[in-house]
């Protein structure tokens, strides 16, 4: 490559990264869905809970009913609780380059057996940021309600 279309090469890049500046472009890893921290205890007798699942749902996907085709690939692997009932689903983080990506609620399942499966909806508003800027929930105690005998 010539001296001069090496020159030219380094303008239009500069001129690139310029324009996309210039037209608002964010960080392009942003973060997508919150980090999400509780406990899961038994409704009655208030002990925590071991090996919940506990999984980050799709809000188009309808509450009970399991995922079909592409849907299995975009669902993130869901978390167990420890023997505490303590869980902790990371954050996620997309790529964006122009445009902002914002998060306005998250629905998490929490299953086991002998349980009902429940399903809560957690709104931004009920998120707050750590100091790098990711996003976290705080749950709390979830409490599951077992299955009549």
């Amino acid at each position: 490559m010539t001296k001069r279309r090496a020159g030219c090469l380094w303008v239009v890049l500069g001129l690139a990264v310029s324009i996309v500046g210039g037209a608002g472009c964010h960080a392009p890893s942003q973060f997508s869905s919150p980090r999400i921290t509780g406990r899961v205890l038994d409704e009655e007798t208030r002990q925590p809970l071991k090996n919940v699942q506990v999984r980050r749902v799709s809000d188009t996907t309808p509450a009970m009913a399991p995922p079909k085709g592409g849907e299995m690939l975009k669902q993130a692997p869901a978390v167990f609780t420890d023997p505490e009932g303590g869980f902790v689903l990371k954050s996620v983080r997309d790529l964006a380059f122009i445009q902002r990506v914002q998060w306005y609620s998250v629905s998490v399942s929490f299953a086991h057996r002998g349980y009902e499966q429940l399903l809560i909806t957690y709104p931004l508003s009920s998120a707050t940021n750590t100091p790098s800027g990711e996003p976290i929930v705080s749950a709390g105690d979830v409490l599951l309600k077992s299955l009549a005998k």
